[in-house]
């Protein structure tokens, strides 16, 4: 399990970027070691956020790339947006933690 608060200057990107990294990397392999080719691998990033002391997480595509400040800010918008949707109320004043990131290949 990976929790971090999500807040400015509390989320160490230096941690996450290579946590990203190493598991598409790890995917990636695989799916060429079953002959896929490189081309053909699609690839999402996720974020598992919720709310300071609610049990339920909300998952949130994250932007490909590097990670830094300003995509934090629009995975947080994203994150309240999606809570919204899912449960007609978000918490925008509320800390949110980041609780399992993920990717897909």
């Amino acid at each position: 399990m990976f929790l971090s608060r999500l807040t400015p200057g509390s989320v160490d990107v230096e941690r996450i970027n290579p946590l990203f990294d190493e598991l598409e990397e790890e995917g990636r392999e695989e799916l060429a070691g079953e002959g896929m080719a490189a081309e053909d691998i699609s690839v999402v990033h996720t974020m598992d956020i919720r709310y300071v002391d609610q049990i339920w997480e909300v998952t949130v595509n994250v932007p490909l790339g590097e990670i830094d400040e300003a995509a934090l800010e629009a995975i947080r918008r994203s994150f309240d947006d999606r809570h919204k949707e899912l449960y007609t109320f978000s918490e925008a004043e509320n800390i949110a933690e980041v609780v399992n990131m993920g990717v897909t290949v």
